[in-house]
């Protein structure tokens, strides 16, 4: 380990590992060792480095990780190693994540942009879309809704970019259970659905579940 003056050391890896940066004193079974606590840069052997704040050897609080080509990969908040808080993962396709995360997953409220232009507002659980969230795809078609295990469950709204606009419930993505179609003429597709087809269609007029005021159910 050499010390370049003031509080900044550098500490070279067996590994070939090599920090630059603050450091503390820390005795352990009356052995003296020096650790990196502060703000630091880590340059690892495979030409990649991170650069933020440590505490206690490990990062925590704000760093921004960059690989071997100098491309930005993670900007944001870490703790005990992993990203947790608020932080921007950039993707190799361009694709990427602004919002929160928790070991090192998304997971909260976060944004995230598709390399076709499409985009996703909502909640993450587990890494995945979990809970209420709006999708503005590439194409301008928007559902907003419900979501469980990355696809669109529960109930949601679709907006086409024809004009049509479905209301109701969705399973896996599809339309799925009662839902209202309505088509860019006004005219109301209404009914179950089944794999995102309309397989029983109500008609309001002659449906004995409704009663004289057709916009009136009765369960």
């Amino acid at each position: 380990m050499d010390y370049n003056g003031m509080d900044t050391f550098q500490i070279k890896y067996p590994n070939g590992n090599i920090y630059k940066g603050s450091v503390k004193i820390r005795i352990i079974l009356n052995k003296t060792e020096k650790i990196r606590d502060g703000y630091g840069r880590m340059l690892y052997k495979d030409g990649s480095k991170f650069e933020g704040e440590y505490v206690n050897d490990k990062i925590n609080g704000f760093g921004i990780y960059t690989n071997k080509s100098g491309k930005k990969v993670y900007e944001g908040y870490w703790k005990d190693g992993k990203r947790e808080g608020i932080g921007i993962y950039y993707c190799d396709d361009g694709a990427s994540y602004e919002g929160e995360w928790k070991e090192n997953i998304k997971h909260g409220i976060g944004v995230y942009k598709f390399n076709d232009n499409s985009r996703y507002l909502g909640e993450f659980k587990n890494d995945i879309r979990n809970g209420m969230g709006i999708i503005h795809g590439g194409n301008s078609d928007k559902y907003e809704g419900e979501w469980m295990n990355d696809q669109g469950n529960g109930f949601g709204t679709y907006y086409y970019n024809k004009g049509e606009v479905y209301v109701g419930n969705w399973k896996n993505g599809l339309r799925e259970g009662f839902g209202i179609l309505t088509t860019q003429d006004g005219t109301e597709k209404r009914g179950i659905w089944e794999e995102g087809e309309l397989t029983q269609p109500m008609d309001l007029d002659n449906n004995p579940i409704l009663n004289k005021d057709k916009n009136c159910f009765i369960f």
